[in-house]
C-alpha cells in the first residue's frame, strides 16, 4: 500500500479525487489505483481496496481492478447497483473514476477472449451504464468523459497517438467535434465543471470544451446497441 509520500510519478497537485478531497467534492472510486485483499492468485478476488490515503475510504470494494478474465459486464453491474443506490438517497457522488478495462483486449493470446468480444463487452457495459444513468433524475445534471489510457498502438490515417474521446450528457451536442484536444484539456473541463484547482501547468493551461455544449439538455434516455459477437468468443488454444 501506498503510504501517500512515495510516488515519483503523481501531478505536482496530487490527482482528481485529492483536487475534490480539498474541495469537499463528494467521490467514489470504481476500480482505479486498487489492489485485491487476500491471496491475489485468485482469478477473482472477493474485495478490493485503494492504495491511496483517500482512495481507501472511497473506494467501492468489490469492483474489480485490472483483470481481462473479468467482464466488464461485472463491473457495469456493480456500478448500476450503486446507481440504484445512489437513487435512494437521493444523492450521487459529484466525482466518480470508473475503470473499464477490458478494451486493452488480451491479444492473440490462447484461449482468451477473442479482440472482438472484449471490444463488444466493453462497448455494451459502457452502453447499459449510460442507459442506467439516462434513466435517472441526476442524468440532467451530469457528464460522462470516457477517455482512453493511452492510444494503444493504434496508428490511424492521421497520427498514431490519436485516441478516442466521448463526452455523454443531456447537455452536449451531437455528432463529431474537430479540434485538437489533449487529455488535459478533458481534465481541465472537468475541473472547471466541479469547480476544482488545476493538477499542474498542464491543465492550468488546458483549453476547457466549451463548444461541445448545448443550450438546452436533450433528456431522452439511452438505449445501447447490443452487440452481434458473443461475449464468450475466445482465441483458439496452442498447438
Amino acid at each position: 500500500m501506498d503510504d501517500g509520500d512515495d510516488d515519483v510519478a503523481e501531478p505536482v497537485n496530487g490527482y482528481l479525487w485529492d483536487l475534490a478531497q480539498r474541495k469537499g467534492i463528494t467521490f467514489r472510486n470504481f476500480g482505479e489505483f486498487v489492489r485485491p485483499e487476500g491471496d491475489q492468485r485468485e482469478a477473482a478476488p472477493p474485495a478490493y481496496r485503494g492504495v491511496k490515503p483517500f482512495l481507501r475510504a472511497n473506494t467501492i470494494s468489490d469492483f474489480p481492478g485490472f483483470n481481462l478474465d473479468i467482464l466488464d459486464q461485472r463491473r457495469a453491474d456493480i456500478w448500476i447497483r450503486e446507481l440504484n443506490a445512489y437513487k435512494q438517497s437521493g444523492a450521487m457522488p459529484q466525482l466518480q473514476i470508473v475503470r473499464l478495462p477490458n478494451d486493452h483486449t488480451s491479444g492473440a493470446a490462447a484461449n482468451k477472449p477473442t479482440p472482438r468480444a472484449a471490444m463488444a463487452d466493453n462497448d455494451l457495459a459502457l452502453g447499459r451504464m449510460i442507459e442506467a444513468l439516462s434513466q435517472s433524475k441526476f442524468w440532467e445534471s451530469t457528464a460522462v468523459f470516457v477517455l482512453e489510457d493511452d492510444a494503444q498502438n493504434g496508428p490511424d490515417h492521421v497520427d498514431s497517438h490519436r485516441s478516442v474521446l466521448l463526452v455523454i450528457s443531456p447537455w452536449t451536442r451531437a455528432g463529431v467535434h474537430h479540434r485538437f484536444v489533449n487529455t488535459t484539456d478533458a481534465i481541465a473541463t472537468m475541473e472547471a465543471l466541479l469547480g476544482l484547482d488545476a493538477l499542474s501547468p498542464y491543465d492550468h493551461y488546458g483549453r476547457v470544451l466549451r463548444a461541445i455544449w448545448r443550450t438546452t439538455p436533450d433528456i431522452r434516455p439511452y438505449k445501447p446497441h447490443v452487440p452481434r459477437v458473443s461475449l464468450s468468443e475466445r482465441n483458439p488454444s496452442r498447438g
